[in-house]
Parts: structure tokens; C-alpha cells; sequence
């Protein structure tokens, strides 16, 4: 099935229901608090424990690098929750974090986005989805 690209302000294309989910998450984060982002994202940030990250159809494929469209739109969705004032005290990854049928390379490259979320002190839970197969 081809995918109907909707380009946005942010330079960031928004696409099906698996591009809203993951590409709307950290508004929807940034709502819940309405505290907006502050600067230097970091382990010293308060932990707010009335907020969860939630991340669907990640779809993180080794091939396509750090500048593929799905690395950098986890990454911006990363970027944006470690930026709140306070930060989300659990993410829950739901599923498809692979690009396609889940080989290493693919949980390899997403771990490296994954790990700034742990080293903040946030708890990552993670379930499988279709297309993971680890």
C-alpha cells in the first residue's frame, strides 16, 4: 500500500496512523504537562510520575542509518520528552521497533536512541509487535 506523505511546518512528514502515532507523541506528552521544553535535556531532570512517553511502529531499519526518516523522527520524539521540565517517569514502546522482520542491526540502531531514555532514568518497558522477531 502506497503512503499518502503530508508535509508539515516542522519539516517532518506525517504519514498513516503509524506516522501520526509515533510523530505526535511528544505533543501529546508536552499537553499533559503543558510545562512546554526547556533547554540541555538530562539526567537531572525531575521525573514527573503522572506522565508516560508512549511510542508505536518505530520501524527503525539498520540500512537506512542514523538519517533515515524513522531514526530521526524517534529521535525528535526523544529529543522533545527529555526536554520537558519534568520528564516522563515510565515509555512504553509498543511494538515494531524493527524496520521490517526484526534483525539485530535494527534493535541495535534503535537502542542507541533507547538508551538516552534509561540514562535520563526513565523506565522503558518494551513489547512486540508484527514485525519483531527478538
Amino acid at each position: 500500500m502506497k503512503e499518502r506523505v503530508i508535509e508539515g511546518n516542522s519539516g517532518f512528514s506525517i504519514c498513516t496512523r503509524r506516522g501520526f502515532l509515533t510523530g505526535a507523541t511528544s505533543l501529546a506528552a508536552m499537553a499533559a504537562t503543558a510545562t512546554g521544553a526547556v533547554a540541555a535535556p538530562g539526567k537531572n531532570r525531575e521525573l514527573d510520575d503522572n506522565l508516560i512517553l508512549l511510542l508505536a511502529d518505530c520501524h527503525v531499519a539498520a540500512g537506512g542509518g542514523t538519517g533515515s526518516f524513522a531514526y530521526r523522527r524517534l529521535q525528535y520524539c526523544i529529543d522533545s520528552a527529555l526536554g520537558l521540565e519534568k520528564i516522563p517517569h515510565r515509555a512504553l514502546v509498543f511494538g515494531d521497533i524493527a524496520g521490517t522482520v526484526g534483525p539485530k542491526e535494527d534493535y541495535a540502531l534503535s537502542a542507541t536512541l533507547f538508551r538516552r531514555l534509561e540514562d535520563a532514568g526513565v523506565e522503558v518497558s518494551y513489547m512486540m509487535g508484527n514485525h519483531d522477531r527478538r
